[in-house]
């Protein structure tokens, strides 16, 4: 969904409309065009995992009005956050690199007025995709399916159905493109490190009590227009 807005320039030139200091930032709204990558006022269900938490200052999030009513709005953490945890979709964290946290905190002491709104006007000029895994998605499996469909074409006239239905479903693409490879990547890193060391439980209670122990969020928590 962001991939493709931003793709589209639908992102370009959009205000921060919404931020709170010891919390986040609010962006991507349009009055005139509410709108997913799937059409206007077409929502798209939360996409929830235990393992992508708001453990940080810097974490990307979907805003929301409630479960599986995500469209076009984001926004971005300044501290951890755990209360939001399996509330919002999380797909990405700003880039420690080239000031991204520096500009972030920036951002952060700009003056808002009553309604939360900053003082000055703060733009998202543009987005520029790097590497978009969504196209590579679609290569893959374009060319999956021309594998598939030249396999059929050359098998021989008089093959048994079962054989034929064997193959279709080892040649048949995914139901969901996996388009998030470097993240699986470290899934199974992490989830080998958990088979293989009893340690890593240890440490993760402890991390969940730390958790447990950050101060209260401020009252100012959910997300709007």
């Amino acid at each position: 969904n962001f991939l493709g807005l931003a793709a589209l320039g639908k992102y370009d030139n959009t205000k921060i409309h919404r931020l709170i200091p010891n919390f986040m930032i609010q962006c991507g709204r349009d009055k005139k065009d509410d709108c997913s990558f799937w059409g206007k006022g077409v929502p798209f269900r939360d996409e929830l995992d235990d393992r992508l938490k708001h453990d940080s200052g810097g974490i990307l999030a979907m805003a929301n009005s409630g479960p599986n009513t995500n469209k076009r709005q984001f926004y971005i953490t300044f501290k951890a956050t755990p209360h939001l945890d399996n509330k919002h979709s999380v797909f990405g964290r700003v880039v420690v690199a080239d000031n991204g946290m520096k500009v972030l905190k920036e951002l952060e002491k700009v003056a808002t007025d009553k309604k939360d709104r900053p003082v000055h006007d703060l733009r998202i000029v543009k987005v520029h995709i790097l590497v978009n895994p969504m196209k590579e998605a679609e290569e893959l499996m374009n060319k999956k399916s021309s594998a598939a469909e030249a396999s059929n074409n050359k098998r021989p006239a008089g093959s048994s159905s079962s054989k034929k239905s064997r193959d279709d479903r080892k040649a048949a693409p995914p139901s969901r493109p996996m388009i998030g490879k470097y993240m699986n990547q470290a899934r199974k890193s992490s989830l080998g490190a958990e088979e293989s060391s009893s340690s890593l439980e240890d440490q993760t209670a402890s991390s969940t009590a730390a958790i447990t122990r950050l101060a209260p969020p401020p009252k100012k928590t959910k997300f709007q227009d």
